[in-house]
């Protein structure tokens, strides 16, 4: 087991343990001296008013460093010895950093009496409120109004399969996304019907597909489809579509009766549901990418539920397609060092490339370990208020 190696008196670093065990590692982050910078020196600062910003090199005190890895390891039980004993014993001294490793994993395994006493002792030592309990149903409400944002890469036809894939591969992983069609320049009928077909399928599974920068696509459309002529069918109907997503309500009901007459067929209906897109601010991708510092971030790579063996095949092309890279933490409960390891990797990467990182409200258990593993040397971290 990699963690009988973590015993404090070993003094024995994580790098030379994921080195022994064969694991992968941040190659910028091999060097560092964990004994020598301390998460006990961890001073929130709270200057951004909604957030906590952490953005320094220190790697994990002994203490924080086991239980960390302990926690990716699914040992919750051995994680809560040693964080306990540390804060009991050590008191304002363990650190802030590992009090709230121990509040997050108190919420984690959802022990509510604990994490209420341990509050008392906190606000005693640190001279301040305690966290706040968020318990499942605060969680799931504010996670459930993130989105998930993708720009359609290349033109909409039906020869670009690899644009409808990824779409539907996101979609697998998240239950609203939105897709910036503002560099679109061509369509055809067959990536009209591959479109509406995504869109269908979303509805039917209870998920949601905004679609942005459609005025040029909208336009695009709109000069193909020629009353009298019985063509470009889903055209007409993706057209259709994205008038009632524009509000574009007496458009849209001229265009169904030319729809009616060309194909001799009933039109969709107007549906006032499919207008709510409209409604929301006129965003495109970009503009969405700017905003890393808002409380739910609208266009992320989004890390969920516990997270083992991956690979993070499809985040290159997440990357590529944003300038400001931001990865969504705030449903992620879990990572094992395999895939923290190669997300480490990748941020390496991308830091020697001159590309900016934001890893947005891990868990302290999870941002444990990312400082581990360096991932803080390569990324921003915005770590949750208490």
């Amino acid at each position: 087991m990699i963690f009988s190696l973590f015993k404090k008196s070993s003094k024995t670093t994580a790098s030379e343990a994921a080195t022994q065990n064969g694991e992968a590692q941040n190659p910028d982050a091999d060097n560092a001296d964990v004994e020598n910078s301390r998460f006990s020196d961890f001073s929130p600062n709270e200057s951004q008013g909604s957030i906590i910003v952490e953005e320094d090199s220190s790697h994990a005190d002994a203490d924080a460093e086991e239980a960390a890895m302990l926690y990716a390891n699914r040992q919750n039980d051995e994680a809560r010895s040693v964080l306990e004993e540390a804060v009991r014993h050590r008191k304002r001294e363990a650190g802030e950093w590992l009090w709230r490793m121990l509040f997050d994993l108190y919420r984690i395994i959802g022990d509510h009496k604990a994490f209420d006493a341990m509050g008392i002792e906190y606000a005693k030592a640190f001279e301040k409120s305690p966290p706040v309990w968020h318990g499942e149903t605060d969680s799931q409400s504010k996670s459930s109004a993130l989105v998930g944002g993708m720009n359609f890469n290349g033109d909409l036809v039906g020869s670009n399969k690899p644009a409808f894939a990824s779409i539907r591969q996101t979609l697998e992983k998240r239950k609203r996304l939105r897709i910036d069609f503002s560099r679109t320049r061509q369509a055809d009928a067959a990536g009209c019907a591959s479109l509406l077909a995504l869109i269908q399928e979303a509805r039917q599974k209870q998920k949601e597909i905004d679609l942005l920068g459609v005025d040029p696509l909208a336009n695009l459309l709109q000069a193909r489809l020629v009353p009298g002529e019985a063509k470009e069918q889903e055209s007409w109907l993706l057209f259709l579509e994205l008038c009632q997503r524009q509000g574009k309500q007496e458009l849209f009901e001229n265009t169904a009766i030319d729809y009616a007459v060309t194909f001799e067929l009933s039109p969709p209906s107007w549906d006032e549901t499919r207008v709510a897109a409209s409604r929301r601010p006129a965003e495109t991708a970009e503009d969405e990418d700017k905003n890393v510092e808002q409380e739910t971030p609208t266009n992320a790579y989004v890390l969920e539920g516990d997270v083992r063996g991956v690979r993070f095949d499809d985040f290159g092309e997440f990357a590529e397609a944003h300038e400001n890279i931001v990865i969504d933490c705030t449903r992620l409960v879990c990572m094992d060092f395999v895939s923290a390891g190669v997300l480490a990797n990748i941020l390496a990467g991308l830091k020697r490339q001159g590309r900016p990182v934001v890893l947005y409200q891990p868990n302290y258990m999870v941002a444990g370990l990312f400082r581990v593993l360096g991932l803080n040397a390569s990324a921003r971290m915005i770590l949750p208020k208490p």
